[in-house]
């Protein structure tokens, strides 16, 4: 379970809850080996590991949480937090982002490669939405000029989507995605949401002339999780063709991916044993249970 920002989330700002539901959960975020629930009031309460400061309790020596216990961050409430493995994401209210956690691959975006045992400030402000990896991270922020994508951490193979000179290494510090020029006749001028999966990373968009949604993915190719209809690597964010554009979300996970449309119609694509499938699947794929091929 996630529990993270949908489209419709992420383009309307909702009011703050009445104080009698300030603490129901409204979102769920499992890493490797930590969670974080997030209640409606926006605060946020971690448990599970806390061996490379994930947990971001740098005051309490304990290196297991068997129940949730708050992460405070002073004078902050959360709009959203993403767990990835070992480390964690969160953004205010006010659109600042904050990490902490294992960094040695740069996912922190702090500037080195150290761990952090306690909430950190990330230079990027009026964050929208983030996403953290297995050892990367993402997110679309506000400028004075549009909705822009950053990554940053690990390199390998492509899944920042910085281009094909920076596809191995760290990279500690925020870096703005380009999208191509024949990405750009597409249209998507607006990102909307962005995912990480541990190899591959993925980006809803929509265009100024077109409102419906189109998805976008990077990174390692391996099994078809890209959605490309072949096994490649992709540099850069490159449009999946075979999907329908209205898309409300989608997940990536390690060896296949999943999208929902806006009228609940479910594709998946990927490794094929994941998928109840004899074959790797390429390109996306109308899901049903009665035309899956399980095999027992």
């Amino acid at each position: 379970i996630s529990g993270r920002l949908t489209a419709e989330d992420v383009e309307s700002v909702k009011s703050w809850p009445e104080e009698a539901d300030a603490f129901a959960v409204v979102e769920l975020s499992c890493g490797t080996t930590h969670c974080f629930a997030r209640t409606a009031g926006g605060h946020i309460y971690g448990w599970g590991a806390n061996a490379c400061g994930e947990l971001g309790l740098a005051d309490d020596s304990q290196t297991y949480f068997w129940v949730p216990k708050e992460l405070v961050l002073p004078g902050k409430l959360v709009k959203q937090v993403s767990c990835g493995s070992e480390f964690t994401l969160a953004i205010t209210v006010g659109g600042e982002l904050w990490s902490w956690g294992k960094g040695f691959e740069g996912q922190l975006g702090l500037g080195h490669c150290r761990d952090e045992a306690q909430p950190c400030r990330v230079g990027l402000e009026h964050v929208l939405c983030c996403a953290a990896g297995e050892q990367h991270s993402a997110a679309v922020a506000e400028m004075t000029d549009g909705r822009f994508v950053f990554t940053w951490g690990m390199a390998d193979s492509g899944v920042l989507g910085l281009g094909n000179f920076i596809t191995c290494g760290p990279c500690n510090l925020p870096s703005q995605v380009e999208f191509e020029t024949d990405a750009k006749k597409a249209g998507p001028q607006h990102p909307i949401m962005v995912r990480c999966g541990p190899n591959s990373t993925g980006v809803l968009c929509s265009s100024k002339a077109d409102e419906e949604h189109s998805l976008f993915t990077f990174g390692n190719g391996w099994y078809g999780r890209l959605g490309h209809g072949d096994t490649n690597s992709q540099f850069h964010p490159t449009r999946i063709s075979k999907l329908p554009k209205g898309l409300r979300d989608f997940s990536l996970g390690t060896d296949h991916s999943a999208a929902i449309t806006m009228d609940q119609d479910l594709f998946v694509w990927g490794k094929a044993s994941l998928l109840g499938e004899v074959q790797h699947v390429l390109q996306p794929k109308k899901f049903s249970i009665e035309s899956a091929s399980f095999r027992s």
